[in-house]
């Protein structure tokens, strides 16, 4: 089962929300999924992105703000490279 939502509003931003059978032969591999993520929330700019990914029993949820809040900034290579470590640490847990 696969498909696709997009909900936006004044006052509470867009969400786009996904879903594949990871079983399904047409479905691609994910890639390097923390660097991706990582990626998109090192773009430079005023706003807050959370993703939130899941598998069957398990799942996790992070936020750019909460990132920043913990690190101090996402701009220094030191920081960068602890955002990615945990990102990949909370990846590796659904495994």
């Amino acid at each position: 089962d696969a498909g696709a939502e997009i909900a936006a509003g004044p006052g509470r931003g867009t969400t786009v929300e996904f879903w594949l059978d990871a079983k399904n032969l047409d479905t691609p591999p994910l890639g390097n999924l923390p660097d991706t993520v990582l990626g998109l929330m090192t773009f430079p700019g005023d706003y807050d992105l959370r993703v939130k990914r899941s598998v069957p029993g398990d799942g996790y949820e992070v936020s750019r703000s909460e990132l920043a809040d913990a690190l101090g900034d996402l701009e220094s290579v030191a920081n960068l490279s602890l955002a990615r470590d945990f990102l990949k640490s909370q990846e590796d847990g659904l495994e």
